[in-house]
C-alpha cells in the first residue's frame, strides 16, 4: 500500500510541463517560417498548405492547452483541499505536518492516513467541511511512503 507524505502532495501541483511547450514552441516556429515562406512566393501552393497544416495544429494545440488548463485548475483545487486537511490534522493532534501521510494524493472519503505509527480512516461529511478520524489496523504490512 502507497502512502503519499505531505512534501509529496506540496509538490505535486508543480508539474513540469516542459515537453508541452516545447511541443507549442515547435509548432508556432513552424508556422512562422510557413507563414514567411508563403508571403516570399504567393504563388506556391505548397507553402499554403503548410501554413493550412500549421494553423490547424495550432487549432488542436489551442483546444489540448483548454483541456489540460482546466484540469490543472481541478488538481490544484484537490491538491489544495488535501493540503489544508493535513495541516488541520496536524493542529489537531499537535504534530508535525511532516510525520502525516495518507494512501490518496486526493481528498476523498474512507482514505487512510498514517500519522506517526498510528493509521486512521477519514470519514467526512457531506460537503468536506468536517471530518472523523477512527482508529484502524493494517493487515498488510507492505507499507511504501512516496516523498518525491
Amino acid at each position: 500500500m502507497d502512502f503519499y507524505t505531505y512534501n509529496f502532495i506540496e509538490n505535486q501541483s508543480q508539474i513540469n510541463y516542459f515537453l508541452e511547450y516545447t511541443v507549442s514552441f515547435l509548432i508556432l516556429s513552424g508556422f512562422l517560417f510557413a507563414s514567411i515562406k508563403y508571403m516570399r512566393n504567393r504563388l506556391k501552393t505548397k507553402n499554403r498548405d503548410l501554413l493550412i497544416i500549421f494553423l490547424l495544429l495550432i487549432i488542436l494545440l489551442i483546444g489540448f492547452q483548454m483541456t489540460d488548463y482546466q484540469k490543472s485548475q481541478t488538481d490544484a483545487e484537490q491538491t489544495s483541499q488535501m493540503i489544508a486537511f493535513i495541516k488541520s490534522v496536524a493542529e489537531e493532534r499537535r504534530v508535525s505536518k511532516d510525520i502525516i501521510s495518507a494512501n490518496s494524493s486526493r481528498i476523498k472519503n474512507e482514505m487512510i492516513i498514517c500519522i506517526g505509527d498510528s493509521f486512521y480512516q477519514v470519514n467526512f461529511f457531506s460537503n468536506y467541511s468536517a471530518y472523523e478520524l477512527k482508529s484502524i489496523s493494517i493487515i498488510s504490512p507492505d507499507i511504501r511512503f512516496i516523498d518525491k
